[in-house]
């Protein structure tokens, strides 16, 4: 960095030999900017590397994606021999081809020239003309670029020497923290990227691809292509973009597998690494060093997890030893299969029991609407129907005479229609007994008064008891002194 900042102050002007040519469009591009910034990977749909087929101008070769076309393009320019053009065109995958393609240039041995003037030039514009076709044959991929508006397109892919003025760098969790970090708007990182290697920040790449994109853009807007007019890509956001994809870990002169764990734990220099380094912040350093979690895999052999499904649907129990026969991947698609399986028996469970409900409505209707029926055919014949009214009156309540069931206890609370009849008495008190009266030992008892059942109710009090006459005593019994009474 001390070289780089020495360099740049003994010379007067920034007019070094760039690895890539200015770009033309810089200031209208600059101008239409806005303060948004879209990420895209090599996943992406806006990468060459996406396998959408083109078809030549004039003709009716179809070429598997338009990294096929840049690398049709470097073999003319490169004069690469038959044999290595076969072996850079059989492969039908368009990293597979892009991967020989740079393999067989840096082994032809091109002069100086050559090599200049393909990174400085050549590269760029058969990209551009490749993505322009593309576009133009897929109208949902020219509808999804256009949707971006005016935002600053930005290709977040690993730092390399061959492809350092085509990507930024850095990933996009690092490049937005950067920024934020560093407190610089979309304008002055389209600066930035638009200067030569030397004179932008240590590891920050040129983002040419980007720029490409915004000038394939801005040129169907000038034609009058509306994004309304086009038909819709029928794909996620994060699809479109290829959001948080191991694919930012691509680097062209090796073979890339997006499925490899390492592409996504992998970290290399970039500017907001040596930012937390320089600044010691222990946060700004866990989140430059942070890593993505690779995803659960799952397989898609059709054939494979039926046949798994039939073992496992025969066997009475199923243990972990039968389970470790099979890999996690089939393992995972098992279960998701199993779990739908479930899912569509409860959703036909419903729809039969639903459809009970409805049939057991409409026959009690029926039943309702024949009993009606019979009803009314009995009435216009003129026979009896007290039979039936009978039958369906309910029963008559109880009598308030009658007395409820006596509860479990030696004494029951008062009812309510006990209490207009019987006085109020202390609950759970036994009935008061009436004290018979005293009387003399001479006197015989009296006989207890009949009351007839019979009697009138106004007649309440009881009859009158008739004086017993007493027989005649003996005076000669009676002792001196004592005097008799009546």
């Amino acid at each position: 960095m001390e070289l780089r900042s020495k360099f740049s102050a003994l010379s007067p002007t920034q007019n070094r030999i760039p690895l890539v040519s200015p770009l033309t469009t810089a200031m209208e591009l600059r101008t239409l900017l806005s303060a948004h910034m879209i990420c895209f990977t090599a996943e992406s749909v806006f990468h060459f590397l996406y396998p959408a087929q083109i078809r030549l101008p004039n003709s009716a070769e179809t070429l598997p994606s338009p990294a096929h076309y840049i690398a049709k393009q470097a073999i003319r320019y490169f004069n690469i021999c038959a044999e290595e053009a076969a072996y850079i065109n059989e492969s039908m995958h368009s990293t597979e081809c892009w991967y020989r393609m740079n393999i067989a240039v840096e082994s032809s041995n091109p002069t100086l020239d050559k090599v200049q003037g393909w990174y400085m030039d050549e590269r760029q514009r058969a990209i551009k003309v490749a993505l322009t076709m593309m576009f133009e044959q897929h109208p949902p991929l020219m509808r999804a670029l256009l949707d971006t508006g005016d935002t600053l397109l930005v290709y977040c892919s690993r730092y390399s020497s061959l492809e350092a003025e085509l990507t930024i760098g850095m990933r996009e969790r690092d490049l937005r923290a950067w920024l934020a970090q560093i407190d610089i708007d979309t304008r002055q990182l389209f600066d930035s990227t638009i200067r030569p290697l030397a004179f932008r920040p240590p590891y920050l790449g040129g983002n040419r691809l980007g720029l490409i994109l915004m000038e394939i853009r801005r040129e169907f807007m000038l034609r009058g292509v509306f994004p309304q007019q086009l038909p819709e890509l029928q794909i996620g956001v994060e699809a479109v973009l290829g959001s948080e994809s191991p694919a930012e870990n691509y680097v062209s002169i090796y073979p890339f597998d997006v499925l490899d764990p390492d592409n996504f734990s992998a970290l290399w220099i970039n500017p907001f690494l040596l930012l937390a380094k320089q600044n010691k912040d222990s946060e700004l350093w866990t989140q430059a060093n942070s890593i993505k979690l690779a995803p659960k895999l799952i397989s898609i052999n059709e054939t494979t997890l039926s046949a798994i499904v039939d073992e496992l649907d025969v066997m009475e129990k199923v243990t972990e030893e039968d389970l470790e026969n099979y890999c996690v991947e089939d393992l995972r698609a098992v279960f998701v299969r199993l779990a739908l399986r479930m899912r569509n028996r409860l959703a036909e469970t419903e729809a039969q029991q639903s459809e009970m409900n409805l049939l057991a409505r409409e026959i009690t209707a029926m039943q309702n609407m024949r009993r009606a029926l019979e009803e009314r055919k009995t009435q216009l014949e003129g026979g009896p129907t007290q039979e039936r009214r009978e039958k369906r009156e309910p029963p008559a309540p109880l009598a308030r005479t009658e007395l409820p069931v006596p509860l479990m206890r030696g004494y029951s609370p008062p009812r309510k229609w006990e209490e207009k009849r019987k006085p109020i008495q202390r609950r759970y008190s036994p009935p008061e007994e009436k004290i018979p009266r005293r009387r003399s030992p001479a006197r015989p008892k009296s006989p207890t008064p009949q009351v007839s059942r019979k009697s009138s109710p106004s007649s309440k009090s009881p009859s009158k008891q008739q004086k017993v006459t007493k027989p005649p005593i003996d005076e000669s019994e009676l002792s001196d002194g004592e005097i008799l009474s009546d």
